[in-house]
Order: structure tokens, then C-alpha cells, then sequence
């Protein structure tokens, strides 16, 4: 039987994403012919490029393509010569030597950089944005009716799905889909049927829907009966914690003539699964825009060991409440080990927190093997990350690690459930530098807007990053604003943490809608008036605001940030973005920054 497991058009592609251990069971079993396509790679290709023009035009009669072009030309957009010059850039996205310097990597962004906002000006069916791929004007993203719907168009989007597919084997008999975000549902509802109208019997299930702050377990009984997604789907896998034993249960049962249907669990498919192999058969890189093969992946398929933020539905998506086991992360060596082997030469571990001790033992194992990759991972800041345990961390490869410090105010620090005794600003300042001497670079994430929280109390806390990663390498940061999730404590007690109301949630995982109390209205407003102020504060703290000005610079700051191109930065020791404060002065360049800016870049 053939087995296709494909990745859905969607974020800017930088990485492979780990399908998980259900990969290395199905790979050695003789009854399959696995196989893997990136949809995604091909959709952007056919998106940045001079094909771009044809789709758009392609529904209009001759005359009406001669009167678009003329005004195209009306209002100076060359857009065949701008879609030239961005597919350059994405092959330039993998060729090593455009990663040398600061100034050649910002340059051959450019041309990607205003083209994807030409394509946000000239057609208005969605906006394409780096984080999320394609996201559909007026689209109420929070509803499965919606999106079912809008997966029967035959619009721009569904014009470059069709050419993304275009050489997808027809042949397979299964094809499995992960989806990271909403926008990756409606392109995999999209996809569904097409695949299926090239050949009716074919079996889609939809395995993982858990990532980040996305998932639909919280949903899962109210999908199941209005019976929207598994009107396209054959089969949808509820539980992300089952996901390695379903899927070969799955394909088991559709081998023995059975095809279980709709919204399952482990339970309906009474056939024996087996267990996924020591070692990996590992999943191949996929093709992406960037030089080297980057894996997304975890070391433990467990919670948050923390699992106390009151803000935080990460966890929502596990069903288990266990933090990762030592015994996991020793077992999951020789899983990397043949990823290693097998062309991987960075891995980003994205367990949702790992501890101290984890970090630790990972660190050591890793010593003690000899096995040479380089790695980031997330964690949260403990006492226990002393500069010892930090030079440990960067002799056995990690060249980042993620903190979510939120805030420096105890009083927030209190309402989040996220105090740690013992480590104040003094402390975390301490283990910043500390970072910085052992070569372990850092990301640093903080949540503005808190409900509560004063106009002063951000402030201080941006006073005190600025200053602090002000003296530090390879440091980024964001500054995120709060949002309400159903799934979280914040979420089921509103009314004790100042929320006077909040919106009705959807049956797609998304941030709610709210109201403060009365006596917090005027404070979270002028918090949220003063959030870009601040934002650009911080950037001239750090020396990032130059950039914003140079064409291509948001995006190229953007994917430093937030995509693999930063880990390759990162993982070099010459990083030419380590710290721009120490750095010469940036170039200035005449050109103006394009009008019409790509969504996630700014």
C-alpha cells in the first residue's frame, strides 16, 4: 500500500517538521511504500514567480488581461519583472554564501520582500504572510462551516493549490496531513478535495492538529458533532498523544479491508499496532529555502514540566499530564543520532519547556556519545541555569535557547503563576550574560497587556531587556500583547483576573475576544495605545530599528527571528546579526522601504 505523508502549503518553509516516531514504524514495515512530498515548497514556488501572473489572469477573457496589465503599467508595477526577480531570491534563500553578511542577506530578500507585498495589493482574495502562508480575506477562521465552505471556491487560491499538486503522485493509496495553525486547515480541506477528485478512493486523515497555541482537542466533541472536517477527511485523529500508535493502527485496519471513518481514538481501531524502532528510520529532509536541512522536533512527546501559566494553552493540546521523563530524553539519542546520519545538521527542539535537569542529562548523553549536532531548545529560567550547566549546553552544540520571561514585575509575575523564588532581575541579568559567555545565544519573549498591568510596568520590564540583551550575543526578543485562550485558567475564570466579559469561542482554536473590568479599562487602553511606541523603543535599545528602513529589512528580520535562517545565523560564530549595537554602522540605502509591507514581517 502507498503511503504518502504531505506537507500542506503554508508557512515560509525553513525547516523540515518532524512527522514523529509513527514515521519510523511505517518506514520499516515491507506492507508500505512511505513516501513524502512537500506541497508547500512547490506552492510558493508557483506563487513567487512569473506563474503567479498566469493564475491571476487566468479567469479573465483576453481584453480584460490587457486592461489589467495597463493599469498595472498606469501605476508603475512591472509585476513579471518584480516575480523574476523574486524567484531569484528564493534560490539565493539556498545558496550558503547569501548568509555571509548582514548586508548580502538583506539584499537578497529584497526582491521576495516587495514582491509579496505587490501580491497583497493586486489581488484581494488573501494576503500571503510568511508565518502562516495564505490567509483568506473574510474568512471567519474560527469556524469549521466557514472553512468547509470556503474550501469548494475556485479562486486565486484554489488556482495555486491545483498548480502546487501538480506533481503529487497519483498513485498512493493513503496521504496523511499535519496542520500547524486554522490557515493550514482550510489549504488541507482544499487539498482534500482535490486529491480526491484525481482519484475517488484514496484515504486522507488529517493526524496532528496540535501546535504552539493551535489545537483542536478542546474541540474535538463539538467537530465531531456537527460533522463539518470529517465531511472531507476520511479520518481525523483526536488525540496528539495517541497519534504514533493510531496512525499504524490506522493503516493496519485499511490494509485488512477496513476503512474506519471520521473522528477516532486509539480505542476504535482494535488492531495491534507496533512500536516505533529503537533507532529512526528517519524522515528524508524535505526541500525548503534555506542551505541546510533544519529538523523541528521534540525530545519528548510530553507537557510542560512547569504546566502552571495561567495564560498558556500550550498543554491544551496533550491529554496526558506528565512532564517529559529522563527515560525519554535518553531514549530519544539514538532516534537523533540517525537523523544526523541522514543529512540533519540542525535541530530545534520544541518542547514546550524543557527543564534544568533535562537540559542536563540531554547535554552530557550527548558529550558522552560523541555526537556532534548543533541544537536549540526552550526553556524556563530557573536558578538552576547556572553558567556551569550554560557551558555544558554550548560544548555539546545548543546555540539558543528560548526563555519566556514575560515580565520583570512580581505582581504580574504572580498573576501569570509563573514566580520563581529567588531569581529577580539582578539573577536573570546574571544568567543573560552568563549565556553570552558560554556562546549559548537567546530568545527572549514578553507579554505586554496583561490584564492589570500598568503603562509602567511594561516599560520597566523593555528598560530592562533593552539594557540587559543591550551587552549580550545572538539575542532576539518579541514583544507579544496578551491574548485569551478558552483552554487556560485565564480562559475559565475571567472575572478573577479582571476580565469583566469575553467573546464566544469558535470550534477552530483561536484568541478570544474581551473585556476589562471597568476600573482596568483606562490603563490596559493606554498600554495598548503605547505598545508600538514601546516596540520601537526596544528595537532602538538593540539596534534593529535601522533595519526596518532598508528594503527587504522587515522581512529579513523577520526570518532571522522567527524561521531556520536564524539558526543559521545563530549556530555560526560569526554571526554578522550577533549583536548590531557592536557592529558597524548599517549601509543606508536610497531606495524606499515599499509602502505595502508584508503582514508578518511588520
Amino acid at each position: 500500500m502507498r503511503v504518502l505523508y504531505a506537507t500542506l502549503p503554508g508557512r515560509f518553509p525553513t525547516v523540515g517538521y518532524d512527522p514523529g516516531p509513527w514515521w519510523d514504524s511505517i518506514a520499516v514495515d515491507s506492507r508500505y511504500q512511505l513516501s513524502s512530498y512537500s506541497i508547500n515548497f512547490d506552492w510558493w514556488t508557483v506563487l513567487i514567480g512569473q506563474s503567479f501572473t498566469r493564475l491571476l489572469l487566468e479567469p479573465l477573457s483576453p481584453l480584460e488581461r490587457q486592461h489589467r496589465r495597463a493599469a498595472w503599467c498606469a501605476n508603475g508595477l512591472d509585476v513579471d519583472g518584480l516575480a523574476a526577480a523574486a524567484a531569484g531570491a528564493l534560490k539565493r534563500c539556498q545558496n550558503p554564501s547569501t548568509y555571509r553578511s548582514r548586508e548580502s542577506y538583506i539584499e537578497s530578500l529584497a526582491p521576495l520582500h516587495a514582491f509579496i507585498a505587490l501580491i497583497n495589493r493586486v489581488q484581494s482574495e488573501f494576503l500571503v504572510d510568511v508565518d502562516v502562508g495564505p490567509h483568506v480575506r473574510n474568512v471567519d477562521y474560527s469556524d469549521s462551516r466557514s472553512l468547509v465552505d470556503y474550501s469548494r471556491s475556485s479562486g486565486l487560491l484554489s488556482r495555486s493549490i491545483d498548480a502546487a499538486i501538480a506533481k503529487v503522485p497519483t498513485t498512493d493509496d493513503v496521504v496523511l496531513f499535519s496542520i500547524t495553525c486554522p490557515e493550514d486547515l482550510l489549504t488541507a480541506l482544499m487539498t482534500t478535495r482535490k486529491l480526491r477528485s484525481r482519484r475517488p478512493d484514496i484515504h486522507i486523515s488529517l493526524i496532528d492538529h496540535g501546535y504552539e497555541n493551535f489545537s483542536l482537542s478542546g474541540t474535538i466533541e463539538t467537530l465531531r458533532a456537527r460533522r463539518t472536517l470529517d465531511s472531507v477527511f476520511d479520518t481525523i485523529i483526536s488525540s496528539k498523544d495517541e497519534r504514533d500508535e493510531a496512525v499504524p493502527a490506522l493503516l493496519e485496519a485499511i490494509v485488512a479491508g477496513r476503512s474506519p471513518k471520521g473522528i477516532i481514538r486509539r480505542r476504535d481501531i482494535p488492531l495491534p499496532s507496533r512500536e516505533p524502532p529503537a533507532a529512526g528510520m528517519p524522515f528524508p529532509p524535505p526541500p525548503t529555502f534555506a542551505p541546510e536541512s533544519i529538523l523541528w522536533t521534540r525530545l519528548s512527546k510530553r507537557r510542560c514540566y512547569w504546566s502552571r501559566c495561567t495564560f498558556c494553552s500550550q498543554n491544551a493540546k496533550f491529554d496526558v499530564p506528565k512532564a517529559p521523563m529522563h527515560s525519554e530524553i535518553l531514549a530519544s539519542l539514538d532516534r537523533i543520532a540517525a537523523y544526523a546520519e541522514a543529512g540533519y545538521n540542525q535541530f530545534m527542539f520544541s518542547d514546550e519547556a524543557l527543564s534544568p535537569s533535562s537540559l542536563n542529562l540531554f547535554a552530557n548523553e550527548l558529550t558522552r556519545r560523541g555526537l556532534h549536532i548543533k541544537w536549540a531548545c526552550r526553556s524556563k529560567l530557573e536558578r538552576a541555569h547556572t553558567p556551569d550547566l550554560f557551558n555544558r549546553l554550548g560544548e555539546s552544540g545548543c546555540f539558543e535557547i528560548l526563555f519566556g520571561v514575560e515580565t520583570i514585575s512580581q505582581r504580574i509575575l504572580a498573576l501569570m503563576d509563573k514566580v520563581t523564588e529567588g531569581l529577580d532581575a539582578v539573577n536573570v541579568a546574571a544568567a543573560f550574560r552568563a549565556m553570552t559567555d558560554a556562546k549559548v545565544g537567546i530568545h527572549v519573549t514578553l507579554i505586554a497587556a496583561f490584564p492589570s498591568e500598568t503603562v509602567e510596568e511594561v516599560r520597566q520590564t523593555v528598560a530592562f531587556i533593552g539594557h540587559t540583551l543591550s551587552a549580550c550575543e545572538n539575542a532576539t526578543f518579541a514583544l507579544n500583547e496578551f491574548q485569551l485562550f478558552a483552554d487556560t485558567p485565564i480562559g475559565r475564570m475571567p472575572s478573577e483576573f479582571g476580565l469583566s466579559e469575553t467573546g464566544k469561542p469558535g470550534d477552530i482554536c483561536g484568541p478570544l475576544s474581551y473585556k476589562l473590568a471597568a476600573s482596568l479599562v483606562d490603563e490596559g487602553d493606554r498600554v495598548r495605545s503605547e505598545m508600538p511606541r514601546i516596540r520601537n523603543e526596544l528595537d532602538v535599545m538593540l539596534g534593529w530599528l535601522d533595519i526596518e528602513a532598508i528594503p527587504g529589512g522587515p522581512l529579513a528580520r523577520h526570518l532571522y527571528f522567527y524561521s531556520g535562517h536564524g539558526a543559521i545565523f545563530k549556530s555560526r560564530a560569526d554571526n554578522p546579526f550577533a549583536n548590531l549595537l557592536h557592529a558597524s554602522q548599517l549601509p543606508r540605502q536610497e531606495n524606499p522601504r515599499p509602502s505595502s509591507s508584508i503582514a508578518a514581517a511588520e
